[in-house]
């Protein structure tokens, strides 16, 4: 199942819809965004738009003209009634993790946690502005590079620590971690545990109370 997103495009007006497997965290959508300037600028005979490029991005980064399976692409355009599905699904399951929104009019990325997933309950959605968040990216890979670091997951964990990101998904995940302990068991016992100490405080300061009193 992988930790599935909805990718957003908006660009020129239009909206374009994707599928993306394996794209929920912070430094996928930039990352991938950067990829597709790269190649729209070599593209200088044949220009193409961003949400073309996007659609036909493999996981190398590559673009290709006939995708390939769509196992081996980073993402999938979804049709209109598709679109409309996985939003609904969003609003209403943790089938998928993230919705994540690419607005090139207004150079502007929006990060939405799907707080029907339990890790994210209280994860506050995040915005950054494409140029800003690019640079990073940019930055990133510079010293990804000089310190032969290849790991995408270590890249993301890079990414996130470095932004600040993972501070706050840590708090998420320790605020679930409580809830889960709180409707426990365990944190049922607990709280019986310490009724019962409660009351025996209560009777041990009554009985020398009136131990005092004679």
């Amino acid at each position: 199942m992988g930790n599935r997103a909805i990718y957003n495009i908006i660009e020129h007006g239009e909206t374009h819809a994707f599928l993306a497997d394996w794209g929920a965290n912070a430094l996928s959508p930039l990352f991938r965004l950067s990829q597709a300037k790269a190649i729209q600028q070599r593209q200088e005979n044949f220009p193409s738009t961003i949400s073309h490029i996007f659609a036909h991005l493999d996981y190398e980064g590559e673009y290709r003209l006939f995708r390939l399976r769509d196992v081996d692409m980073f993402c999938r355009p979804l049709t209109g009634e598709e679109a409309t599905g996985c939003e609904q699904a969003f609003s209403q399951k943790s089938g998928f993790e993230m919705r994540i929104t690419l607005d090139l009019d207004h150079d502007s990325c929006l990060l939405e946690y799907n707080r029907n997933c339990p890790w994210y309950q209280s994860m506050d959605n995040l915005s950054i502005p494409i140029s800003t968040g690019i640079e990073n990216v940019e930055k990133l890979m510079v010293y990804a590079d000089k310190k032969e670091i290849y790991d995408f997951n270590r890249l993301i964990a890079i990414y996130q620590q470095g932004t600040g990101i993972e501070a706050l998904l840590e708090k998420s995940r320790g605020d679930m971690r409580l809830m889960e302990y709180l409707n426990s068991p365990q944190a049922q016992e607990d709280r019986e545990r310490y009724r019962r100490l409660l009351d025996q405080e209560d009777f041990d300061e009554k009985a020398a109370e009136e131990m005092e009193e004679r």
